[in-house]
């Protein structure tokens, strides 16, 4: 599903802008903070994420591609339904339904919107009818509980502020840098389609119960809208923010292998104390293999850090990258006694 979603919001960026923005465009959804974990759980709402990708895909496909755009709607909206109920399928709706008003999706797509209602009306119906038949008051209660949670207002908090400021970097800063400059042409429709998505998925997140999960749709749909501004970054803006992830990621890189060699073989000795506190118990076992795949990931994250050659994307990539290889590491290095704690 996550896959689904990233190939979605590369073929949107690629679609509006070019090939090079349909590569980076993943990985700064993969690099926001916003996503690290809830994209390795196994839930729902990464049905919503997915579903939401490819909504956005097929909306920019409309005109150069419209069948498959209309086939892509049409599934985009019942795994919307299916995965996240009325709620993510009322999100798509609202996004489908305020492109609608754009000319660039009102003109010459009668055969598209046909197509996408054909794809949507028996998978989005399939699955009520078969539980209204088979449990009748299960359905009953299901239907109940949705609208109640449909009509629910949203909720603003300092929690979910603060919440929605650190998970949406580094893709906010590029999303708002985007609306800066294109600020008296957010009509056209490479501006328009993800401005749509953002509002509507901000209200998606302030309604919904669960913070962590309610931001990804949100994190795709800034993302396609930070690729016009990410590579039209002012020269000392693009050289601090590579600066200044290449510094914290290689700080970070450094910690997971203290932590490794701490679990690994209780040194240094205030530093594995807070290992062995939560893990009583716990004998450590040597792997030549993942010691291996540690040592060349870094390896090759000490290369990209000196010898990356100068572009408008680096700072995405690089930051990318990073986080990439702290998660390799604490696969690698951590992953046993995080397993133990854990069962």
């Amino acid at each position: 599903l996550v896959s689904v979603g990233l190939t979605g919001i590369a073929y949107a960026a690629r679609t509006f802008f070019d090939l090079e923005a349909g590569r980076v465009a993943p990985l700064l959804v993969i690099g926001t903070l916003g996503t690290l974990v809830p994209f390795h759980d196994a839930q729902p709402a990464l049905l919503t994420f997915a579903a939401l990708s490819v909504a956005v895909a097929a909306l920019a496909a409309w005109r150069k591609h419209s069948l498959p755009a209309g086939v892509g709607l049409g599934f985009a909206l019942p795994l919307a339904f299916l995965g996240g109920g009325l709620d993510s399928f009322a999100l798509l709706i609202a996004i489908v339904f305020a492109c609608a008003l754009h000319p660039r999706w009102r003109t010459d797509s009668r055969r598209t919107w046909i197509v996408a209602a054909i794809t949507a009306a028996p998978l989005l119906a399939i699955w009520p009818i078969l539980v209204s038949n088979h449990a009748s008051g299960s359905f009953a209660g299901w239907w109940s509980h949705e609208l109640t949670t449909l009509q629910q207002p949203p909720v603003f908090d300092g929690r979910r502020f603060s919440y929605l400021v650190w998970s949406l970097w580094p893709v906010l800063p590029f999303g708002l840098w985007t609306l800066w400059m294109q600020r008296k042409q957010l009509m056209l429709a490479p501006s328009y389609l993800p401005l749509v998505a953002v509002i509507f998925c901000t209200i998606f997140y302030f309604r919904s119960a669960d913070v962590t999960t309610g931001v990804l749709p949100l994190v795709g749909a800034m993302a396609v809208l930070g690729m016009q501004g990410a590579n039209r970054l002012r020269r000392g803006a693009a050289g601090a923010f590579d600066w200044f992830g290449a510094t914290t990621l290689t700080m970070f890189v450094a910690l997971a292998w203290l932590g490794g060699i701490a679990i690994l073989i209780n040194l240094p000795e205030p530093i594995a104390k807070n290992f062995r506190i939560p893990a009583p118990g716990f004998v450590p076992h040597w792997s030549w293999m993942a010691f291996s795949i540690s040592v060349v990931v870094t390896l090759a994250w000490m290369r990209l850090v000196v010898s990356a050659p100068r572009s408008p994307w680096r700072p995405i990539t690089g930051w990318a990258c990073g986080v990439g290889t702290i998660w390799i590491l604490l696969g690698m290095l951590w992953l046993p006694w995080i397993d133990y704690t854990k069962s």
